[in-house]
């Protein structure tokens, strides 16, 4: 884990800390995404970069450099601004096209020349030997790190989702993300409580969603169960980065609520 881990904190009177994704494909999108950031006022900003750099190849020599010069401009935007950096592949519900050894080229930059980036996003389905090598240059690198698993498939339940959050409890990762898609109500509530057991079990920060319509409760009260970070949509024109996600003001009416 890391060494000087750095923890989600809500801001404003949000219950838990509140995170907004952007997803500029170009330089020249980022004043519209930063001016929606300074309306929302949220925790964390997670720039999704499957969304920027998928015109570049990390396997290239230049690449290197290419992001320094890319990282240093968008932190003249983002100056301020706690970041998440994500690429999500395809396969976990991403845009991203790289393939495996792509986006292991990516990581490494990124461990290399953060930026001024706070955490990194890690998908789980890397084998083992390279996401521990991947978690521990991030870590010396000074990131604190996100190993996330997305499923899509048929819901599996309480067993199978604490068992996988199991899975990604063995590494030395320094926040768990679970995010499955779901069909009702009853499906939510087993990802409920199955974070509940692994925040009880396991004693790590958990990131938890159930997504789809019938998991949005899951968005709202999943603090409730052990969560330490929900993701929410900036407006409704952006439609956020995940099925199900509410905007920033619909999940504030709806804590102010209760």
């Amino acid at each position: 884990m890391a060494v000087n881990m750095h923890y989600f904190k809500p801001v404003l009177t949000d219950p838990v800390a509140l995170a907004v994704s952007i997803m500029p494909t170009s330089r020249h999108a980022f004043p519209q995404w930063i001016a929606l950031v300074e309306s929302a006022q949220p925790a964390v900003v997670e720039w999704r970069l499957d969304y920027f750099l998928e015109d570049l190849d990390p396997l290239a020599p230049s690449f290197p450099m290419t992001w320094q010069y890319i990282g240093h401009e968008a932190m003249t935007y983002l100056a301020g601004w706690p970041i998440l950096l994500t690429y999500r592949t395809q396969a976990q519900g991403g845009r991203g096209s790289y393939n495996q050894k792509q986006y292991l080229a990516l990581m490494k930059v990124l461990c290399r020349y953060p930026g001024g980036a706070t955490w990194l996003d890690l998908e789980a389905t890397l084998p083992v030997s390279y996401g521990d090598a991947l978690l521990s240059l991030a870590h010396q690198a000074g990131l604190t790190t996100m190993l996330s698993w997305h499923s899509f498939g048929p819901a599996s339940g309480v067993k199978a989702w604490l068992d996988q959050l199991r899975v990604l409890g063995a590494t030395k990762a320094d926040y768990l993300k679970l995010a499955v898609l779901v069909d009702n109500h009853a499906q939510t509530q087993e990802l409920l409580l199955a974070t509940q057991r692994a925040k009880e079990e396991l004693r790590r920060p958990l990131v938890t969603m159930a997504m789809g319509p019938a998991g949005q409760v899951s968005r709202l009260n999943g603090y409730r169960y052990g969560s330490d970070l929900t993701f929410a949509a900036l407006n409704p024109q952006t439609t956020g980065s995940a099925p199900g996600q509410l905007t920033v003001s619909a999940m504030r009416a709806y804590w102010q609520g209760q």
